[in-house]
């Protein structure tokens, strides 16, 4: 009961509540005496301040948000900077945080260091003038194109050289950076650092990868496109005419495959395994010395092949020989001149490291780089850069207690002219609907000149 008669006086001083009411003596008091009942004065009245109170809401949320939203950037210096001091801000305010560099130039030779790994075979005695020489013939080109013995000393020669070119590439690309710096003017985090250190790294390693597959086309381009003869008898074989009672002259008879005349060294690059006769090279027959297909009974050198020339035939090589005991006896069987090296024990000279079936162009092109680990040393990048101090913004949003001072500080003026706005507002719009209805009522048209 007592709840219900609560709302019931809330509601009547709700609806009652008059902020426009006027002393008694001036209900009678209007300037153009339209109104003069109160009950219609006072409905007026409590119409303007219905809408003096939505305007006065409106404003006031309106001043707050605003007040509340705006923020304001301070900038925080911090001195004495060590490596655990920047962590911690870099993690709080990575987005702002800035530490100008005391050095801006760092050396990469005084922050990286590289340990590249080289393919076990550009340190092994396969790769040593000793070994290579062991395996030359005088009269190699008597043996066939298919035998190993025709081209094995010119594919060692072409191995030992693309591993010092590797060398060589990978000596000057090391220096390259050293030589690079590093140019910051504020402080990178570490991770900033991995990224720039390794993409320039990678950037240089490509450099130097693209140089040498430039040099390898260059290579096969004057080979294949000029078409040159090779010493070896390889791809086109050139002997003395034996006719009787002619003139001394050449014969000349291009290489084929399997007997084809349309599958010749003009033709694509084609490769077959390389193999080792156990027939003397008198034996064999006239005809079959420009056909590329071993002979019978021939044992295979594994991971090596026969082509028109030493250089397709070593760029498609695998080197599985080099891995193999056995296959290593069978070349000290057929090259005699191995057995002359002194020291030279198969079991302790086969390659040890993991067999990849990779073929040497692909090596090449990698420089024959089994492992390039690069240590970046953040610490004595942090040293070098030696920031004295740093620097970063925050954001401040206005405090509600501010933001309510500073409603309090408007509330005199807003309720001035929010009150002159109501009341002229509900006066104007009663006094245009009183002469709306009078219009109505009176065609004549002298109203137009009571309401001018």
């Amino acid at each position: 009961m007592k709840l219900k008669t609560f709302i019931t006086w809330l509601y009547q001083r709700v609806v009652n509540y008059n902020l426009f009411i006027l002393a008694e003596d001036d209900y009678d008091d209007d300037d153009n005496n339209n109104i003069q009942d109160p009950t219609i004065v006072i409905k007026h009245q409590k119409y303007k301040t219905w809408l003096y109170i939505i305007l006065l809401t409106i404003c006031f949320y309106i001043l707050f948000y605003i007040h509340l939203i705006k923020t304001k950037t301070s900038i925080v210096i911090v001195e004495d900077i060590t490596i655990d001091l920047y962590k911690k801000l870099y993690s709080e305010h990575h987005e702002t945080l800035l530490c100008p560099c005391s050095i801006t130039t760092i050396s990469y030779e005084n922050i990286t260091s590289n340990d590249v790994t080289i393919h076990s075979v550009c340190s092994s005695i396969f790769v040593d003038p000793i070994w290579i020489n062991g395996l030359y013939f005088d009269n190699a080109s008597q043996y066939g194109v298919w035998d190993f013995r025709t081209t094995a000393y010119s594919q060692f020669e072409f191995l030992s050289s693309f591993c010092s070119l590797s060398n060589e590439v990978i000596s000057q690309t090391l220096t390259d950076i050293d030589h690079n710096e590093l140019i910051s003017l504020y402080l990178l985090s570490d991770k900033q650092f991995q990224i720039e250190i390794n993409g320039t790294i990678e950037y240089l390693k490509n450099s130097a990868a693209t140089r040498i597959i430039t040099f390898l086309n260059y290579l096969r381009n004057i080979s294949n496109t000029h078409y040159f003869i090779s010493a070896l008898n390889t791809n086109f074989i050139i002997e003395p005419n034996s006719w009787p009672n002619t003139l001394s002259s050449f014969m000349a008879n291009e290489v084929m495959y399997k007997n084809r005349e349309n599958e010749t060294c003009a033709g694509p690059i084609r490769t077959i395994n390389a193999t080792l006769s156990p027939l003397p090279y008198q034996l064999n027959e006239h005809d079959r010395r420009h056909r590329m297909e071993p002979m019978s009974n021939s044992s295979n050198v594994t991971g090596f092949f026969a082509a028109c020339t030493p250089l397709q035939a070593i760029l498609e090589s695998t080197l599985d020989c080099l891995y193999e005991v056995e296959c290593l006896h069978l070349l000290l069987k057929y090259f005699p001149n191995l057995k002359t090296i002194n020291n030279f024990n198969p079991n302790i000279s086969v390659l040890s490291s993991e067999y990849e079936s990779i073929t040497v162009e692909k090596y090449l092109e990698n420089l024959f780089i089994k492992n390039w680990p690069t240590q970046i040393n953040y610490i004595k990048y942090f040293d070098l850069c030696s920031p004295s101090s740093c620097s970063y913004s925050i954001i401040k949003r206005t405090e509600v207690v501010y933001a309510i001072t500073f409603l309090i500080s408007l509330y005199g003026g807003l309720v001035i002219i929010l009150r002159l706005i109501a009341s002229f507002s509900i006066d104007t719009f009663m006094k245009w609907k009183f002469y709306l209805k009078a219009r109505n009522e009176n065609s004549s048209g002298n109203i137009l000149i009571e309401i001018i």
